[in-house]
């Protein structure tokens, strides 16, 4: 990215020096012109609201004209101070972005003959300040960056604008290792390593020296046997397919038979090896999922709190309900309480009748579909969350203490194999395949599936389910809107649908009970 832009301003540079010297173009705006090619405006810039700079009240300004006058009105027209410019610009800024990230995945692909360059990454803020990844409080430790990125970087979870409706724009509830506020937007600068192309060279320098050394085999051999070189060919060949057909990855010295089904021939005589390094590098990417798993944690109480506010408002309106319900019995009641003796107007009893069995059905799909479904939901992230402090950390802990018995283990016995050895390296994995299955457990019931198998690619996968619950705390948020806006379709909106009922139900009733006076 880097390396491009400086390539694309030096261009601009170039065109903007020969093509629109001092002189060229029409004298009043020609160095307008040029400042303006030089700084085009950020989307953060382009979609701010100025109009705010003008007028000190927009909504009171679009009730009454005189609030911001002709400069109001002027600015209303320039692009982010209306939602059809805004709306354009966003576009804009998104088709860009696709295009850009399209554009630069393609190049990658093709320069690396198919195979992604992995990169190393570090996001910044607003600030330019570099975004830390991953902390622990208790440690101290801090890294900045993801590692052997393939393709798009994800956006890191400190710069999700804050969930807090009132925080101001590109405001989030991120901290860096200092203190400081996390400002965004947040931009990558990533560096690739180890480029595609010379991955994807050992690859096929890998598969292909293997054939031509076979093939050579073959062509020597069969050289060597004049006449009946056709048939050693041909014998040889299928020899070949033969062994890895019958999945034989080894070929027997002279006067060895090869193995039969069941018999592990000469690999029974092959120490079992045990390698450290594995171990010690499982045992790391284990101590690294924890944080995240913390981090996770963090989120689901976010979301907990998203679904427990959303239950609080079904509840407000199945009682909202009840209470017209009151008023619908009231209405069905003899005079004078009631409009059951009434007779200005006959249909209002018969309208309340109505309405009863319309709200009872109401009340009924509440409390048996929404409150019930979501109370459900409540109860499985409670479990999220405690399962995450009571058993995936404490298997996580199981695991590594388990890997500190074997290395003791193993560094006694001068790194033999001994049963001491064997004893620990059956508990390790033993507690390894635990607290693996508990992570897999954890991600599966927040995005209904798991694919990482190993401590490496459940850090990995963590990133996804993080991403997964700010989707999940968007939905619930947009499925319950806000009390002060109540829209149709958000939960606060059948509230507000509820309130009218019970507006109209009550006028009802006092006009009956005016009648009757």
């Amino acid at each position: 990215d880097d390396w491009l832009g400086m390539a694309v301003d030096n261009a601009l540079g170039n065109f903007i020096d020969q093509y629109l010297g001092i002189g060229w173009l029409c004298e009043p705006f020609d160095i307008d012109i040029k400042i303006a090619l030089l700084k085009q405006p950020t989307f953060k810039e382009e979609a701010r609201c100025s109009i705010s700079d003008i007028v000190g009240n927009i909504e009171d300004f679009y009730n009454d004209f005189s609030v911001g006058g002709w400069g109001g009105w002027i600015k209303l027209t320039e692009g982010g101070n209306n939602v059809y410019s805004t709306y354009l610009i966003a576009m804009e800024e998104i088709q860009k972005i696709q295009t850009i990230e399209e554009k630069e995945q393609e190049a990658e692909i093709a320069r690396g003959s198919g195979f992604f360059s992995p990169k190393d990454c570090v996001w910044y803020d607003g600030n330019n300040k570099p975004i830390d990844l991953v902390v622990e409080s208790s440690g101290k430790r801090y890294t900045t960056g993801y590692d052997d990125v393939w393709g798009t970087a994800s956006l890191p979870a400190k710069c999700a604008p804050s969930a807090n409706i009132l925080a101001e724009p590109f405001e989030t509830d991120g901290l860096h290792k200092d203190g400081s506020s996390v400002v965004g937007p947040c931009y990558k600068k990533c560096i690739s390593h180890t480029p595609g192309k010379q991955i994807s060279d050992s690859v096929s320098k890998t598969v292909n020296r293997f054939w031509d050394t076979i093939n050579a085999q073959i062509g020597a051999a069969s050289a060597k046997a004049g006449p009946y070189s056709i048939y050693v060919e041909a014998i040889l060949t299928a020899l070949v397919n033969r062994a890895f057909k019958e999945g034989y990855g080894l070929l027997f010295a002279q006067n060895q038979s090869i193995p039969g089904e069941g018999d592990c021939g000469a690999a029974c005589e092959l120490p079992k090896i045990i390698d450290p390094t594995e171990i010690k590098q499982d045992v790391a990417a284990a101590k690294l999922l924890k944080p995240e798993l913390s981090t996770i944690k963090v989120a689901l109480d976010k979301l907990l709190k998203e679904q427990k506010d959303n239950l609080a408002v079904w509840n407000l309106i199945v009682k909202k309900y009840e209470d017209i319900l009151l008023i619908l019995d009231d209405m069905t009641k003899d005079h004078p309480l009631g409009c059951g003796e009434t007779s200005y107007d006959p249909s209002y009893i018969t309208w309340a009748k109505n309405k009863k069995i319309e709200v009872d059905d109401i009340i009924s799909t509440i409390k048996n579909t929404n409150i019930k479904n979501l109370t459900d939901i409540i109860a499985k992230t409670v479990l999220q969350i405690n399962n995450i402090d009571n058993i995936i950390i404490p298997a996580i802990n199981a695991y590594i203490d388990a890997v500190d018995v074997w290395e003791k283990a193993y560094e006694d016995s001068g790194g033999t194999t001994n049963d001491d050895v064997e004893k620990a390296l059956k508990a390790l994995n033993d507690a390894k395949n635990i607290a693996i299955l508990a992570v897999q457990n954890l991600f599966k019931a927040i995005m209904g599936t798991s694919t990482g198998t190993t401590f490496t690619e459940l850090k990995a996968e963590s990133y996804l389910v993080f991403d997964q619950i700010y989707v999940l705390i968007d939905q619930y948020y947009t499925e319950r809107g806000t009390s002060a806006f109540p829209e149709p379709g958000t939960i606060w909106g059948d509230y507000e649908t509820a309130v009218e009922l019970e507006e109209d139900a009550q006028g009802r009733l006092d006009k009956c009970q005016t009648w009757g006076n």
